[in-house]
């Protein structure tokens, strides 16, 4: 690494699981009742989708208001999914996954996904569609 990049002193690939083809997942797509629809982003509006539509539930996860890491809000949606403290503090702790494989489980709790664009100059070019590749990566229809 040091010969490919001589200036830099440390590489941070978060999101390196997502470079490679082969670690696609994929499953069946069955039809759902109810149709679990989720949003997880940063300080972003709520999609336009009514409260009461039949046979939807919605979850918006917006890490501004749950905590900027995923560790601050992972338990609160996946405490039900069979998560622990414990489990979740081993992942982050594991250096081939980390951070990126929570946001994989979190994906994988719902049937589709809305992506909202990132607002910021800075993740607004790339950030968004970061955030897709992921989604349609863990298998979850975006």
């Amino acid at each position: 690494q040091s010969d490919l990049f001589p200036d830099h002193k440390t590489h941070i690939v978060e999101h390196w699981y997502n470079c490679d083809p082969t670690d696609t997942y994929t499953h069946e797509i069955k039809e759902a009742t109810p149709l679990k629809v989720g949003a997880v982003c940063l300080s972003c509006p709520r999609p336009d989708i009514p409260d009461d539509l039949p046979n939807v539930n919605f979850t918006m996860i917006d890490e501004y208001v749950e905590g900027n890491h995923i560790s601050k809000w992972f338990l609160k949606f996946m405490a039900s999914e069979g998560w622990t403290e414990e489990k979740m503090k081993k992942l982050l702790a594991d250096s081939e996954y980390g951070t990126g494989m929570l946001y994989y489980h979190v994906f994988r709790t719902f049937d589709v996904m809305i992506v909202t664009p990132k607002e910021s100059p800075e993740k607004l070019r790339f950030g968004s569609i970061q955030r897709i590749v992921s989604v349609m990566k863990s298998g979850v229809p975006v």
